[in-house]
């Protein structure tokens, strides 16, 4: 007759195998989502970049190409830390627009006014926003210079006097999330309004 009882595993190494397989399985999905998580964080650091430098882009572009409203108003309208509105011809028809570009809450958005009407008028009610950049954290995105700026010269102080206004700094500070993001996202750049050159 055979001797069944030293033939197979006890409990114990079946036990202390399956825990070994379970450390490997739990170290395993950590490694997975801390792979996931970086990733995240990555692309949410890729888009706020992205959104942010198109921003940028199209604000230099059209306040360095602002202009007499088409009813004759100064080309600057509003100048505050987080909005700045001033007329512009962004779609090269030949009326300019009213181009607002302003902060709501944690969100740069851009609002779009086409002059309508006989007489013509900017009417806010056809006014078009679009979202321009999320997660805005700073509260002052403007900043403007009179013509002595020289690089180095303090900001106008608010309120500004839109006469004196002759260059428009932009600065977007953008955090994805600010519980996994490693720091904050800071964008400038800077305007000279072409009409206001002396």
């Amino acid at each position: 007759m055979e001797d069944f009882s030293k033939k197979g595993f006890t409990l114990i190494e079946i036990v202390v195998v399956l825990g070994i397989f379970m450390l490997l399985l739990v170290g395993l999905g950590y490694l997975m989502l801390g792979a996931f998580r970086t990733q995240y964080v990555t692309f949410a650091q890729l888009q706020g970049q992205k959104e942010a430098r198109t921003a940028l882009e199209n604000f230099v572009k059209e306040a360095r190409r602002a202009d007499t409203s088409s009813i004759g108003s100064y080309l600057i309208e509003t100048a505050t830390a987080s909005a700045f509105t001033f007329y512009s011809d962004i779609d090269a028809d030949t009326y300019r627009e009213k181009v607002r570009y302003f902060l709501d809450g944690e969100i740069f958005k851009k609002g779009v006014i086409k002059p309508t009407g006989t007489p013509l008028t900017y009417n806010s009610a056809n006014e078009v926003v679009a979202t321009i950049a999320q997660n805005v954290i700073s509260d002052q995105i403007f900043s403007f210079y009179d013509a002595n700026y020289d690089g180095t010269t303090s900001a106008l102080t608010f309120p500004v006097n839109v006469t004196d206004i002759r260059l428009a700094k932009i600065t977007l500070t953008i955090e994805q999330d600010a519980y996994i993001s490693p720091e904050p996202l800071i964008v400038t750049s800077q305007v000279e309004i072409r009409n206001l050159k002396e």
